[in-house]
Parts: C-alpha cells; sequence; structure tokens
C-alpha cells in the first residue's frame, strides 16, 4: 500500500514538474506571442522608420447606393431614398487610435483671464486662423504624413486652411540665428534613444495655440516628442512652453495609427461671411486633437 501511494506521488510530482517545464515552450507558441514583442521598423542607418501617413481617427465609409450615390445619415440622404433596407447594419467603424491625455485649453496666469475673455468672445474678429492664416503650432496638430531621410524630417499637414509644410534636420545642427519669426518658426530635431525630439523657437505671436483666444507671445518654445510604438503606432506629444503668460506648459497628446489613405492637398481655403457669424463662446478644439 505505501509502495503504491509513493508510486503515486512520485507520478504526480513528475507530471507537476513536467508541466511547470512545458510552460516556457506554451508561451513562445504563435498565439501566446504579444505584439508588444514585434520589431519596431527601422531605417537603414538604425533609427525608428517613422515614414508614412498618419491619423488618429478613421471614419466608416459611408453608405452608397447602386449609382455610387452616398445615402447614409452622414451625407444628409435616408436609406430609404435610395431603396436601400433600412434596417440594414451599417458599415462597421475602423478602429481608432486611442486618445491620450489631452489638455482641453492652456492655464494661464490670473492676469490675464480678461483678455481671454475678450478674445474669445470677439472670436470672429480676433482668430487669425478664420482668415484663412497658417494655423501654426501647435494649433495646426498632428502631421497627415512624414517623410524621414538620414539628416532630415518632413512634417505634411492637410488643414482646413490649406497644405502645410516643415523640414525640420536632424544633422546636429542648432537653431539658426537668421530665422525670421513665423507660424512655424525654427524647428531643430535630435533623436535621444528611440525618441525624436524636435525644439521649436522663433514663433510669431499673431497665432493662436487652441481655439477661443489662447493667445501666446514671441517667448514661445515648443518641444515634440515622437516615438514609434512596439504595436505600430505613433506616439506624439508637443508641449508649449510661454512662462510669461502660462501658468505652467500646453500638453497635447496622441497616438496614431497608419493611414492607408495618402494626405490629399485640400481645396484652397477662403474666408466665408465673417462678418455675419455671431460669436463663438464655447470650446471647439481642434479636431486633430
Amino acid at each position: 500500500m505505501k509502495r503504491s501511494l509513493l508510486k503515486a506521488a512520485s507520478l504526480a510530482a513528475l507530471v507537476g514538474v513536467a508541466a511547470v517545464a512545458a510552460l516556457p515552450v506554451l508561451a513562445q507558441t504563435p498565439a501566446a506571442k504579444s505584439a508588444a514583442t514585434m520589431p519596431i521598423k527601422r531605417t537603414a542607418d538604425g533609427k525608428p522608420d517613422l515614414s508614412g501617413s498618419w491619423t488618429f481617427r478613421i471614419a466608416p465609409p459611408p453608405r452608397q447606393d447602386a449609382r455610387g450615390i452616398c445615402a447614409g445619415p452622414r451625407c444628409g440622404g435616408g436609406a430609404e431614398a435610395a431603396g436601400l433596407d433600412p434596417g440594414a447594419p451599417a458599415p462597421a467603424a475602423a478602429a481608432a487610435a486611442p486618445a491620450g491625455p489631452r489638455v482641453q485649453f492652456p492655464k494661464y496666469k490670473p492676469e490675464f483671464a480678461e483678455k481671454i475673455a475678450k478674445l474669445n468672445k470677439e472670436q470672429v474678429n480676433t482668430d487669425p486662423a478664420l482668415r484663412c492664416q497658417n494655423p501654426g503650432i501647435p494649433r495646426v496638430g498632428t502631421p497627415d504624413k512624414i517623410i524621414q531621410t538620414a539628416d532630415q524630417i518632413v512634417f505634411l499637414y492637410e488643414d482646413l486652411n490649406g497644405a502645410f509644410w516643415r523640414v525640420i534636420p536632424t544633422d546636429g545642427r542648432p537653431h539658426r540665428t537668421d530665422a525670421e519669426e513665423g507660424p512655424f518658426g525654427d524647428s531643430v530635431g535630435r533623436w535621444e534613444g528611440d525618441t525624436l525630439v524636435i525644439e521649436t523657437n522663433n514663433l510669431g505671436e499673431d497665432t493662436w495655440l487652441t481655439d477661443n483666444g489662447a493667445f501666446h507671445t514671441y517667448n514661445l518654445k515648443t518641444v515634440e516628442e515622437v516615438k514609434l510604438t512596439a504595436d505600430g503606432k505613433l506616439d506624439y506629444k508637443l508641449t508649449s512652453h510661454d512662462p510669461e503668460v502660462l501658468a505652467e506648459p500646453f500638453v497635447k497628446q496622441r497616438t496614431l495609427v497608419r493611414n492607408t489613405r495618402e494626405p490629399l492637398q485640400p481645396p484652397p481655403c477662403v474666408e466665408r461671411s465673417i462678418d455675419k457669424m455671431v460669436g463663438i463662446e464655447s470650446y471647439h478644439p481642434n479636431p486633430r486633437w
């Protein structure tokens, strides 16, 4: 009896050891592999390859009838008008990239509250973006396309106010001493490990940080941090520093996904009937953020 019990205990112990030993093997099966283990795509010089089209939100395709006419609610039409089954399920929306932490509005020093309220109330007359001007950094949002070479990064933007671009050297050069102030300022980039860090100065004060009177001064400086994630997304963080008027840095952050649609040059921006618009007193965040 004792021999049987000892034999059974020994067998159980062996089975337990074998099961534990098998665990690492099971963890390496394709089904168990995590996306976090996938290698980051790199360029020939070993840097993470940021090139490509990026977006944070992919809209579902509109419903169409047999003639190709948009018939979904997104187009203002009805399924019945196009002869479609009103009970048919709408196409599933493509998965959107998760939004990172975001700050809705910059935090200003208390003495500037009255100025911001005035600019906000009179936004239709004071907002430079309503007159087709370059929205500038950070208001232009995240790049729609990135082109990367060994010594520079190019950001392309498809904005409501037009198509814009930035060329950012990454060859170690300092900021220019002869750069003129402007909406995109003077940018230089450097690699800190696998993170691209872009510092921008010489930003003119005729742009806003975001809507609703978010002005800034000539002292504005921005820092962008861009990196690939292990699952193929793009982390983008932009911090605005303007200690003369801001009580704390203004941070905007997004996680982007690859976009199969290449950016198209938007139609020219035209000034609309601004004089007939009423005051905009609620916050309308830039759709890119």
